[in-house]
C-alpha cells in the first residue's frame, strides 16, 4: 500500500492530508478518471492518524444539522456511500440506532424541533417516544421523553480509511507519507508544494489537511477570517458491569445556542461504551495527553481576536467543560443525569481526539462545511463533525466543483 513520493515529481492532482476525507478525495478523482496522476501527501507515516482515528466512530443520520446546509444534504448522501463501501470492503457497520433523551420538560419544545428539522432533511425512522417507549429500547435510561433515530450506526473509520488508501493505490495512486507540506506556492499552471521530502508540481491541489488547513492556506484563510481552534475531547469507556446498560446509543436534546451537544453514550463496534466527549480548548493541536503545550499552537490561538470574543459569548459553558474535565465527581454528575445507575468506578480512561473547528474573525463557531477555491487550489476550510460520515459524498462536491471549474476554463 505504501507509496513512492519523489523530489520533483509531477501529479495532476495532490491531496494533502491522508485522513478519510482526503482519500475519499483521491479516490473519487481515480474513479472519474482512471488514468490521471494522483498522489496523497500527508506528514505521518500511516494513514488516518487523527481526526479520523480518534473520533466515536458515530455514523450520523443528518438529524442535528440546519435544513438547506452542506451539512445536512452531504451528510445523508455519505451515509448511504460509506454504508455501501463498507460492505464493498467487509468493515464492519452496525445500525444500532440512538435515542435522544430530554429530561427536563423545558426540552420538550426543542425535541419537537428536532424532529421537525430531522425530517425536513429526510432522516429515515424518527419517532417520538414517551417514558414507556424510551424504556423500550433503552431501559435503563432516564428521561421524560425522547427521539428514536434507528439510521444512526457506528464504524471503525480508520479500517475505513485503510481500505480508501488501498483503492486509491490499486486505483494507480500514490500515497506520499512521511512528508509534510511545508508551503503551497501557486504559480501559472498548478502550484509547486514545498515538503520536508522534496517540491511536488500538481496542477490541481486539494488541501484536506484538518488541524492544519488555516497555515497552508494562509492568506486565503486571513481574507476569510477563519483560524483553525483545537478542541480536545476525552472520552471515558464503561466498566464491563455498566456497558450492560447501554444498548445503542444516548444523547442529550441539543441547546442550539450553544456550540457543542454534550455528554452522550456510543456502543462501538467492538462492544465497548464510550461516553464523551467534552469539549476544551486545547493548548495543542496534535498532542493527546491531558497537559500537553505546543507554544506554536497556543499562541495561534490566544493571539486570535476570534477566540476571545468567542470565550467571552460562551464562558459559561467553558468553565463548565473545563470543571467537569478536571473534576471527575462533577462529570459524573452529568452522566447520572441520563444514566443514574453509574458509578464512579465505571468510569474508565478513553482514548481523547481533537476537533479542527474553524472560528471568524467575530467569534463564532462556523457551523458548516466551507469549501474555497483560489486558483487551481482548493481548501477544505471546515470540516468537523459530520465530516467522517460525509467523507465520500465532500469528495464528490469537491470533484465536481473541480470539473465545473475545469470545464469553465476550456
Amino acid at each position: 500500500m505504501d507509496g513512492l513520493g519523489m523530489p520533483d515529481s509531477t501529479y495532476d492532482t495532490v491531496v494533502i492530508g491522508a485522513g478519510v476525507v482526503g482519500l475519499a478525495v483521491a479516490h473519487e478523482l481515480l474513479r472519474r478518471r482512471p488514468s490521471q496522476r494522483v498522489a496523497v501527501l500527508d506528514k505521518e507515516e500511516g494513514v488516518g492518524r487523527h481526526q479520523t482515528g480518534r473520533n466515536s466512530g458515530v455514523v450520523h443520520s443528518g438529524l442535528m444539522y440546519r435544513p438547506g446546509s452542506l451539512k445536512a444534504r452531504l451528510c445523508i448522501e455519505g451515509r448511504s456511500e460509506l454504508r455501501r463501501f463498507c460492505g464493498e470492503h467487509s468493515i464492519p457497520y452496525r445500525e444500532t440506532g440512538k435515542i435522544i433523551v430530554a429530561v427536563r420538560h423545558e426540552e420538550i419544545a426543542r425535541l419537537q424541533a428536532l424532529l421537525a428539522q430531522g425530517r425536513t432533511n429526510g432522516v429515515p425512522g424518527l419517532e417520538l417516544l414517551g417514558p414507556a417507549e424510551m424504556r423500550q429500547h433503552e431501559p435503563n435510561v432516564q428521561g421524560i421523553a425522547g427521539i428514536w433515530c434507528p439510521s444512526t450506526a457506528v464504524v471503525d473509520f480508520g479500517l475505513v480509511a485503510t481500505a480508501l488508501a488501498g483503492a486509491v493505490v490499486e486505483s494507480g495512486g500514490a500515497l506520499l507519507l512521511g512528508q509534510e507540506a511545508m508551503k503551497i506556492v501557486p504559480q501559472d499552471l498548478g502550484a509547486v508544494i514545498e515538503t520536508t521530502g522534496g517540491r511536488i508540481q500538481a496542477t490541481r491541489t486539494v488541501v484536506c489537511a484538518g488541524l492544519q488547513t488555516d497555515r497552508l492556506a494562509g492568506t486565503v484563510a486571513d481574507q476569510a477570517g477563519l483560524r483553525i481552534v483545537p478542541f480536545r475531547g476525552n472520552y471515558f469507556v464503561l466498566s464491563p458491569r455498566a456497558s450492560r446498560l447501554v444498548r445503542s446509543m444516548v444523547n442529550p436534546v441539543p441547546d442550539p445556542r450553544l456550540p457543542f451537544v454534550g455528554v452522550h453514550f456510543t456502543r462501538l463496534a467492538d462492544g465497548r461504551v464510550l461516553v464523551g466527549p467534552n469539549a476544551v480548548v486545547s493548548l495543542a493541536r496534535e498532542k493527546y495527553d491531558h497537559w500537553s503545550m505546543n507554544l506554536g499552537d497556543a499562541w495561534s490561538t490566544i493571539s486570535w481576536r476570534g477566540f476571545w470574543l468567542l470565550a467571552l459569548r460562551y464562558w459559561a459553558v467553558g468553565l463548565r467543560e473545563m470543571w467537569e474535565d478536571s473534576v471527575k465527581t462533577a462529570y459524573l454528575a452529568s452522566v447520572r443525569r441520563y444514566l443514574p445507575d453509574i458509578e464512579m468506578d465505571d468510569l474508565l480512561p478513553g482514548p481523547v481526539g481533537i476537533r479542527a473547528q474553524a472560528v471568524t474573525r467575530s467569534g463564532r463557531l462556523l457551523d458548516d462545511f466551507s469549501i474555497a477555491h483560489t486558483g487551481s487550489v482548493t481548501y477544505v476550510m471546515n470540516a468537523p463533525s459530520p465530516a467522517a460520515t460525509s467523507a465520500f459524498s465532500i469528495a464528490r462536491e469537491i470533484v465536481d466543483r473541480l470539473d465545473g471549474a475545469r470545464s469553465a476554463g476550456q
